[in-house]
């Protein structure tokens, strides 16, 4: 329960908490910094209304993300090594790259997942509604269907919570 690990938790924390806001501080600095530049990048080269600009900004994007995806699973392998008192845990921020592609991987088929659901109940809100020819009751089921997936959504987050530390371990 809460009362349980909590004090043994926050007694970690204590001992070694600039640790924890040293690894912290640079998975958000870093990639603030990346998204600067892409933002900078971008708008030197004529905004997301040129194709040059658009491809800056794109690509910047997918640094970005992976730049974040590659500092999270850091910051959760820092967090690990704390917990279990390993020496020099800030030294984990630069994991190898495989748990990297394994987020990478799940993250592709999760969303591919949420992506297909919505699609299929996105397409028979509009064939319904086209099929009995009334638009409200088309914008009826897109938003129960639009409810449905975002519960689908936060419900598998809060299930595969998990998913993040055990890769990273």
């Amino acid at each position: 329960s809460f009362d349980q690990i909590w004090p043994t938790a926050f007694a970690i924390f204590k001992d070694r908490w600039g640790t924890m806001v040293g690894a912290f501080a640079i998975s958000v600095f870093v990639p603030l910094f990346v998204y600067v530049a892409t933002l900078i990048g971008t708008a030197l080269a004529g905004g997301n209304e040129q194709p040059i600009g658009l491809l800056v900004s794109s690509v910047g994007t997918l640094i970005h993300s992976a730049v974040n995806a590659y500092l999270s699973i850091g910051m959760v392998s820092v967090g690990i090594a704390v917990v279990r008192n390993e020496p020099s845990p800030l030294g984990k921020i630069m994991p190898p790259l495989a748990p990297v592609f394994r987020l990478i991987g799940g993250l592709i088929i999760f969303f591919a997942g949420i992506a297909l659901t919505t699609f299929v109940l996105f397409s028979g809100s509009f064939l319904i509604g086209q099929a009995t020819g009334a638009n409200a009751v088309m914008v009826i089921l897109m938003i129960i269907s639009g409810l449905f997936v975002a519960a689908i959504y936060f419900t598998a987050i809060w299930l595969f919570w998990s998913f993040l530390p055990i890769i990273a371990d």
